[in-house]
């Protein structure tokens, strides 16, 4: 069921209940702020190569902080006040969200529905039809929801810009990463990326 179908099928703004209504279709959405979103087409190859590469560095990485490094499709359910996955009803929710990769290492905001509350670390991988989504929208979205790290990355120039929480709640561009140089997560100064092996094609 395509978005204008939805629309005529359910009033805005819609919930995470409807959300699960819509699970067997076979178009993949997202909803923010009660507003429904299409997913882009199949992902170009780089994009899948960059995300597959990244989730493995993560993951060799991070298993040693506790954290859980999850690729997409994996819901991640937002509203500032969501601090754990007992936080909220399906019909007060109204974004959810399928970053490319999320980052939990507060194991009770995971239950069998994906995750609930902000990650530590989300990651968007730029294609065509996202990019100003992931860029404007989203970047907004994960800063109004306090997730304290944002790395946008654009596999096609193999670069990332790493956004930081600052003391007042506002994303910082702290750095723009490319293929020769190391990314360190803020919250995890002892991880350290070679971006070499995340941009290998």
């Amino acid at each position: 069921m395509g978005e204008s179908a939805k629309k005529q099928q359910y009033k805005e703004p819609f919930t995470y209940a409807d959300y699960l209504t819509w699970e067997n279709d076979d178009q993949r959405v997202e909803i923010i702020e009660g507003g429904v979103y299409d997913m882009s087409p199949a992902p170009s190859t780089n994009h899948q190569i960059v995300a597959t590469n990244l989730v493995e560095a993560l993951n060799s990485k991070m298993k040693e902080n506790g954290c859980r490094v999850l690729a997409a499709p994996f819901d991640v359910r937002l509203d500032p006040r969501m601090k754990s996955v007992k936080d909220n009803e399906d019909d007060d929710v109204k974004t959810v969200v399928q970053p490319d990769i999320s980052v939990y290492c507060d194991q009770t905001k995971l239950d069998d529905k994906g995750g609930a509350g902000a990650p530590d670390l989300v990651v968007e991988i730029l294609s065509p039809h996202t990019q100003d989504k992931d860029m404007s929208v989203k970047l907004i979205l994960y800063m109004k929801n306090q997730v304290p790290e944002y790395w946008i990355v654009d596999a096609d120039k193999q670069s990332i810009n790493q956004f930081v929480l600052d003391d007042e709640g506002f994303y910082e561009l702290v750095a723009t990463v490319g293929k020769k140089d190391k990314l360190k997560p803020r919250q995890f100064q002892d991880v350290k990326l070679d971006l070499s092996e995340v941009f290998d094609y």
